[in-house]
């Protein structure tokens, strides 16, 4: 697992210039939120049981799993606003010297060393620094904060330039949802160990930890009771001693135990109800938000948001839920320069076009509805309005309603070329099928493609291999 938050927790600001600046983008709150030592075990026994396919844990009792709440509460980061994304198509010194005023004398692949921004930026400022100097040190603060808290990677100690010109203006900045990036970038780190494509664990685990602690009966006892005064966010309330004199600490077999053998009433479902009126605004600002069924994005990741799954970290009664969208994970490979903005948006239109298809029809249906009590009733508005209504459906019908008709009307399918091999192996097939049904455990899958190659060419091809054998024979006979 892969955690450096301590050295960000070293760097202090105390320039109340830069202060400023770092709340105009949004991530003053989320600084106050210092190191703590994390529970490995537990998160690994937690890991065990992550679903990528719902984006869930599964527990004895139901599902359970980080929503856009707990990270509003926990970290204090803005959960509404346009999705954290951008481009990789930039020459990485240039945008440095552009927005921190300086650049590192080696940037492989993009990456910027935590060391490096520490060491240029934490010098105190002059009394008369221009707001550019101010807002450079801020920026740099700021990075170093994504590179060791909200999104560390494998490195260890760099975080990439990428970052960059999404906090080049501070104010834009501060309406990004970063929030929902923090989540998105977690569920995927989290997905790829559950995959066994990752062996070391990655993403904002001061979120998975607090979490854990907060939902969870296997928590240690608090030694102080950090008073919250509506200025940190919720998790800070754990920077404090701890003691585990009621769970044994670090205990992989254990915490695995009690997991398997959790019971409901042993779950926290709603644990932030006493602290609701002791947090900063940015906290509790969007309940709304809290139950949505969205994408979560950052940069070339799209992970879905399924609150549905967990209606009672809501306080509501949990209902049969829906499929979750399968949205394809696909990896970003090493030197890619790409618009991901544009790529996302590609990505999920193609993905999600059949859900909304299927709500246009719903709607449609609905004004079919309506039309017909209109034409019942007696006064005449309300037909018009439902005819009205009516067109207005057929047209974003017929917009988004994308068939596979529509996709290959006017086109010429290409004829489907096969090799000698597949000749013989469909050969063969046709025999087996001529001949009766095989032996073979019917698997449920559905009887096999129709027989469509002419039969004169598979019997060409039989005669022309036939033909090799026999010539080979007789050159291994000759030697």
């Amino acid at each position: 697992m892969v955690d450096h938050s301590l050295s960000h927790s070293r760097w202090h600001l105390e320039d109340e210039r830069i202060i400023a600046a770092v709340g105009r983008a949004g991530f003053l709150t989320c600084s106050k939120l210092r190191w703590m030592r994390l529970d490995w075990p537990l998160l690994t026994a937690l890991i065990d049981r992550w679903r990528p396919e719902t984006n869930t844990f599964h527990f004895r009792m139901g599902e359970s799993t980080i929503t856009l709440q707990d990270v509003a509460m926990i970290l204090g980061l803005r959960i509404d606003g346009p999705c954290v994304t951008g481009s990789d198509r930039h020459f990485w010194p240039d945008k440095c010297e552009e927005l921190l005023g300086v650049a590192p004398e080696s940037m492989p692949g993009g990456n910027i060393k935590l060391k490096w921004l520490k060491n240029t930026f934490s010098v105190p400022l002059p009394f008369d620094a221009p707001p550019i100097l101010i807002e450079q040190h801020a920026r740099a603060y700021i990075m170093h904060m994504i590179g060791s808290i909200l999104f560390p990677d494998s490195s260890k100690d760099k975080v990439h330039a990428r970052w960059l010109p999404l906090i080049g203006d501070l104010d834009t900045c501060g309406a990004l949802s970063w929030g929902s990036a923090v989540l998105a970038y977690l569920y995927r780190e989290m997905s790829k160990v559950a995959f066994m494509k990752n062996s070391d664990l990655k993403g904002c685990l001061s979120l998975l930890q607090v979490w854990a602690w907060e939902r969870l009966h296997l928590k240690p006892r608090l030694c102080v009771n950090l008073q919250l005064d509506g200025q940190i966010p919720l998790g800070c309330r754990w920077n404090v001693q701890k003691c585990f004199d009621e769970t044994p600490a670090r205990q992989l077999d254990f915490y695995r135990n009690e997991l398997d053998r959790m019971k409901i009433f042993q779950m926290e479902w709603e644990p932030y109800t006493p602290f609701l009126d002791h947090l900063p605004p940015i906290c509790t600002e969007y309940p709304v938000i809290w139950r949505a069924r969205v994408p979560l994005i950052c940069f070339e990741i799209v992970e879905m948001h399924v609150p549905d799954r967990v209606l009672r970290q809501f306080g509501l009664a949990q209902h049969v839920p829906q499929i979750v969208e399968k949205i394809e994970r696909k990896a970003k490979k090493g030197g890619q320069q790409k618009e991901w903005q544009l790529s996302i948006k590609i990505i999920y239109t193609d993905g999600m076009i059949d859900i909304f298809v299927s709500a246009i029809d719903d709607v449609q249906t609905i004004a079919n509805s309506g039309l017909e009590l209109a034409r019942a009733g007696t006064y005449p508005e309300a037909q018009k309005h439902a005819s009205i209504y009516q067109s207005i459906m057929q047209r974003l019908h017929q917009a988004l309603h994308r068939t596979h008709e529509d996709l290959h009307d006017g086109r010429e399918v290409p004829q489907l070329v096969y090799t000698r091999q597949q000749r013989h192996r469909r050969g063969r097939r046709r025999n087996d099928n001529e001949a009766g049904p095989s032996q073979r455990v019917d698997d449920g899958a559905g009887p096999s493609q129709p027989q469509t190659q002419p039969d004169h060419e598979l019997i060409e091809g039989r005669d022309r291999g036939g033909r090799r054998q026999r010539r080979r024979r007789r050159v291994l006979g000759c030697m």
